[in-house]
């Protein structure tokens, strides 16, 4: 082996120790730019044509999110194909892509075309090597999978695109299309896996139900709500497609719910990132006639999938890759789950509710999300770059 540093054994763990270690950097800087413009001019500056606010998406979408997405899928697919995947030198590389665009983009410290390239260079190059051992193998069904990271990739794309003034409203379709898209990865990744760990991890008998009229009918309403969202976010038809998609994951929920696996830190911070996600979907509905729910929205989309369901799969699959039971996690990973969904709470609930308390709610959101996250570096941080303990390799 190239690297004899666990940490660029395999995906999951270089991406996740990025991706969480990122989480709570990029917000704890977010917190400064929001609340002093002139923290955001003088320290971050990441580009005079990006606007703090999109900023702040651009990096939670593309920093955190996709190198979230990197480290599962390119763990995922070397067990799905039984093929090699990134690592050593070319993990280290195809990492430093994605660590010279944030240093890039968050500091302007590269010329901003330096740091587009070399996100594109991450976004493209993961897409690649997660596509290619499902080409070898032709595991044709995965192709939605690697379909979804490619169209995030080309989001990204609209973005620079408007960064550089190419574009007009670029920067605001990329971000909206790039979490669109995640979002889809989240609900098909999460139909595969959340009622499977359900049924194996609680103490007890319990079947999960997954009808599948919801699995059929579900992507063709998600692809129309798509594009009702990006071209026509006024329309009745955009009102429609989100509340049918409401009816369905609440239908799915209700399925996959069992009251013992409240007893599972694991379990529940999966099935209540799906619940939070899908009480977004509720939310957008309402967006043509109340246009302040569309934050309110893509955040329930945001922490519900990437930071409840994210830090849930982040913590079973690093126990799992690195030959500890799941069914033993860490004491403490009900309490950086329980962070992650006070986060939820203040930022969406709250603030839905009591939108006169702004300040307060954003704030306590914004530590909640720090704490949760920064507890999950200390936590998982020697299990993330120590060998695996049953001797094997990865």
């Amino acid at each position: 082996r190239w690297c004899k540093f666990a940490v660029f054994n395999l995906g999951f763990r270089i991406f996740f120790l990025s991706a969480t270690s990122f989480a709570a950097v990029s917000m704890l800087l977010w917190g400064g730019a929001f609340f002093s413009p002139q923290f955001y001019t003088d320290l971050l500056r990441p580009s005079v044509h990006v606007p703090n606010i999109y900023w702040h998406a651009h990096e939670m979408l593309f920093g955190y999110a996709l190198v979230l997405i990197a480290g599962f899928t390119l763990t995922a697919v070397k067990n799905w194909t039984h093929q090699q995947t990134p690592y050593g030198l070319r993990l280290c590389l195809l990492f430093l892509t994605w660590f010279i665009a944030r240093i890039g983009f968050s500091f302007h410290l590269l010329p901003i075309e330096i740091t587009i390239l070399f996100d594109l260079i991450f976004d493209f190059w993961l897409t690649y090597e997660f596509a290619k051992p499902i080409f070898k193998t032709q595991q044709w069904h995965q192709i939605s999978l690697v379909s979804k990271v490619f169209l995030i990739s080309l989001f990204n794309v609209v973005f620079y695109l408007g960064v550089m003034g190419i574009l007009p409203h670029g920067q605001w379709f990329g971000i909206l299309g790039g979490l669109l898209i995640a979002t889809s990865l989240v609900i098909t990744m999460g139909r595969r896996i959340i009622a499977f760990f359900i049924e194996k991890g609680v103490d007890g008998h319990f079947v999960a139900k997954n009808p599948i009229w919801i699995d059929r009918w579900g992507l063709v309403v998600y692809l129309l709500f798509t594009l009702f969202a990006l071209l026509k976010p006024q329309s009745i038809w955009l009102t429609l497609t989100a509340l049918a998609l409401f009816v369905m994951h609440s239908i799915r929920l209700k399925g996959w719910y069992t009251a013992l696996l409240w007893a599972k830190p694991l379990l529940w911070s999966l099935w209540l990132g799906y619940a939070g996600l899908t009480f977004g979907f509720l939310l957008y509905a309402f967006t043509p006639y109340h246009p302040n729910l569309l934050s309110l929205a893509l955040h329930s989309f945001a922490i519900g999938g990437f930071g409840l369901i994210g830090a849930g799969m982040m913590a079973r699959v690093s126990l799992g890759h690195s030959g500890r039971s799941v069914f033993e996690p860490p004491q403490m990973v009900g309490v950086i789950f329980s962070f992650i969904g006070l986060s939820y709470l203040f930022r969406v609930i709250l603030l839905g509710l009591f939108p006169h308390y702004f300040a307060i709610w954003i704030v306590t959101a914004q530590v909640t999300w720090i704490v949760g996250f920064t507890l999950f570096v200390f936590t998982y941080f020697k299990m993330l770059t120590s060998p695996r303990i049953d001797g094997q390799w990865g």
